[in-house]
């Protein structure tokens, strides 16, 4: 006889099996039986009812839509089989981290492999629904996958976006290129507008050709020659120069702040833990010329500003907004 499942406590089962019989009667169930049946199937018990939650229309973004998010099967499958016998939120959370997305090796359900950026700068499926169609998808899409993991099990995570603070480090530096750049127009006869601010950052690996702080044209600092940077999602080596990262945050039960890498497989207590292990360098467009030559049209020079990673003292380079 099958015994009722416990409430909250997570099953997954790959083959789940049980034997069934056709009988003329009741009677000949254990004394005739016409015949006997194996029957295996995958069966999953959610920790409690799923949070799909309604989506926004297109329309009129501020009002719900007439239904709910997808939950995709990949999704339900090691929600459950990752955390099977489970009851806690934090064990749930973490337990799945560590089996599913920690070792790199991420399949979807059919067991091909999931990769981060695995089509380099072609990379663009930040939904979940290319995502599952082309196997492959930036850090939001891998953050917001594993989001949808725990929202089956009614547990919320929010994605937290890392991005630059502008790393002009201080008006004269500013001063000094905005110089540079004015003579760089003047030697070549041109007039235009400067502007200043576009940033992003490098993870690991780069080499600093100029042992320290660079403020040169192009290529100070370059990727380093046979050296493999920092391993992702089926991916030995992806790209590694971003204008921002998305990680997840998750509440403990008693209030403690973790947070969950799933594209790189890192999980840290700090924000500032993960920034000073992942992040080589920080590199801030400080200044760039726009500016119109008549018989060619539009030209864009750009210097830029390259600040080494060296947090000796935990102070932070980046901000951090949680959405």
């Amino acid at each position: 006889m099958i015994q009722a499942f416990e409430q909250g406590r997570v099953l997954g089962y790959e083959a789940f099996a049980f034997e069934w019989t056709i009988a003329e009667s009741e009677a000949a169930l254990e004394t005739a039986p016409k015949a006997k049946f194996t029957t295996k199937f995958r069966l999953y018990v959610t920790r409690d009812k799923p949070n799909v939650g309604q989506y926004y229309g297109i329309d009129n973004p501020n009002e719900p839509g007439n239904g709910y998010y997808n939950i995709h099967e990949t999704s339900i499958h090691h929600a459950c089989v990752s955390a099977h016998q489970l009851s806690t939120k934090d064990e749930i959370v973490g337990t799945i981290f560590t089996k599913y997305f920690k070792d790199l090796k991420a399949k979807d359900i059919k067991g091909d492999p999931l990769t981060y950026w695995g089509k380099g700068e072609d990379s663009y499926c930040t939904n979940l629904e290319d995502f599952f169609k082309y196997n492959d998808g930036t850090c939001g899409t891998w953050a917001r996958y594993m989001k949808e993991i725990l929202r089956i099990h009614n547990i919320d995570a929010d994605e937290v976006d890392i991005g630059v603070v502008n790393p002009a480090i201080n008006l004269i530096e500013e001063e000094k290129i905005t110089k540079k750049m004015t003579q760089i127009m003047l030697n070549a006869g041109i007039s235009g507008v400067i502007s200043t601010g576009k940033t992003s950052f490098m993870v690991k690996e780069w080499e600093d050709k100029a042992n320290g702080e660079c403020y040169e044209l192009g290529d100070e600092y370059i990727y380093a020659s046979g050296v493999v940077g920092i391993p992702a999602q089926n991916k030995d080596d992806p790209c590694s120069i971003f204008r921002n990262h998305v990680v997840l945050q998750y509440t403990t039960a008693n209030e403690k702040q973790l947070f969950f890498d799933p594209s790189y497989g890192v999980a840290k207590a700090q924000l500032n833990d993960y920034e000073n292990a992942a992040i080589k360098v920080v590199r801030g467009v400080l200044c760039s010329i726009t500016y119109t030559d008549l018989s060619t049209g539009n030209y864009i020079i750009s210097y830029y500003i390259y600040i080494s990673k060296n947090n000796t003292n935990n102070t932070t380079e980046l901000k951090y907004t949680v959405e």
